[in-house]
């Protein structure tokens, strides 16, 4: 139900938060936060690419909070919910 997204989006944000920073270790490669959406993703792992001279596989794992379009919900006037 809608009531409980909340907090099914934040254990879900957690669970996806759990798994990057274990693979993350698994992997060997550097867990980079970003602080803003407007930095190049793309950009952030070239660079890390030629600093490490990495050729293939994983290079890093990025983290960010991305803007999104949002919704709203109303309710339905015949069954009142």
């Amino acid at each position: 139900m809608f009531k409980d997204f909340g907090k099914y989006a934040k254990k879900m944000s957690g669970e996806i938060k759990d798994e990057a920073r274990e693979l993350s270790d698994k992997e060997g490669c550097p867990l980079i936060p970003l602080d803003s959406s407007r930095i190049g993703k793309e950009d952030v792992a070239r660079k890390l690419q030629e600093e490490d001279g990495a050729k293939e596989g994983l290079i890093c794992v990025i983290t960010i909070v991305e803007s999104c379009v949002s919704f709203d919900t109303r309710g339905n006037r015949e069954t009142g919910r």
